[in-house]
């Protein structure tokens, strides 16, 4: 394989972690400011954490479509597949943690 070839699979499994890190930010976010509309009885902040939701369905299905792609195009094998189902199984449950 050229180095061009691993260079450019690298970077996009450490784009797929960033991705993966960015909805891990976000729920916790969510986590926090919904304990605290809830503690605080303050609707807005409840608000914000609904409007913020459709972000975390975006940010799964980019993380899906990049797993995919990366498992089609690269047939990632060891650990790069493990890291690559583990992104979309980790993607799944951010989500779920956003709703």
């Amino acid at each position: 394989m050229s180095e061009h070839t691993v260079k450019s699979f690298n970077e996009e499994l450490g784009r797929l972690r960033e991705m993966v890190l960015a909805m891990g930010r976000l729920a916790r976010q969510q986590v926090e400011d919904v304990l605290a509309a809830a503690a605080k009885a303050e609707p807005q902040l409840a608000a914000l954490v609904l409007e913020r939701e459709p972000a975390a369905n975006r940010m799964e299905h980019e993380v899906d479509e990049l797993a995919i792609r990366l498992l089609a195009l690269r047939q990632p094998v060891a650990i790069d597949l493990r890291a690559v189902l583990a992104a979309m199984r980790i993607a799944n449950e951010l989500e779920r943690v956003c709703d």
